[in-house]
């Protein structure tokens, strides 16, 4: 064997026998670390909340956007409509059947907030008046006899204003000496309406 055979062979021994490298220990990342890629994250969700119109849970993509790292739900829309305050006066006062043929009902909505607040519906339909029996059965919707233009409407209540509707009932469905409920609403509104009791006499 020649002397480059030699170093050839001299060097792939040493090659094999060689130790490998230590690992380092994997690294954590700091705390400016962690928060810039929670930010990237954040920034992702908002952009996909963008794209598809809703973010997870969220009501708009403006609500995500406002709060990219909070998983707390918006409050339902309906809520700060709870400072309207609705009313219902019935005449006559003692219904008497048969006699009493038809109940005028009026309705009132009045705006017990410091602010205007605009409320809007699908239809030029702005209140609702059901009639149920004691255990919740409907045995009469006053919409059902009324003219409603399928178009979205909207309105405006004024700081303490006081909007009032009136609406006819009719007693054909009604006995003598049973307890019925006669309940007012703001359809779309769920905290926004009134009941009223009534027993009707011979």
């Amino acid at each position: 064997m020649n002397f480059r055979h030699f170093v050839i062979a001299l060097a792939a021994v040493t090659a094999g026998c060689s130790t490998p490298p230590k690992q380092e220990p994997a690294r954590k990342p700091g705390f400016l670390e962690r928060a810039w890629t929670s930010a990237q994250k954040g920034s992702r969700s908002v952009l996909d909340a963008t794209k598809s119109g809703v973010g997870k849970g969220w009501e708009t993509t403006k609500d995500l956007a406002a709060a990219p790292f909070s998983k707390k739900k918006s409050k339902p829309a309906t809520s700060k409509f709870r400072e309207l305050a609705t009313g219902i006066e019935i005449k006559p006062d003692v219904v008497r059947l048969p006699s009493t043929r038809s109940i005028e009902a009026t309705v009132s909505v009045t705006n017990n907030a410091e602010r205007a607040l605009q409320l809007s519906f699908p239809t030029s339909q702005h209140i609702e008046v059901l009639v149920k029996t004691e255990d919740g059965k409907v045995v009469q919707r006053w919409s059902d006899d009324q003219r409603i233009e399928r178009e979205p409407s909207f309105l405006v209540v004024n700081p303490k204003e006081r909007l009032e509707y009136a609406a006819t009932i009719s007693t054909r469905n009604m006995a003598v000496g049973k307890t019925y409920v006669i309940e007012a609403s703001v359809p779309g509104y769920d905290a926004v309406f009134v009941r009223k009791v009534i027993v009707p006499q011979s």
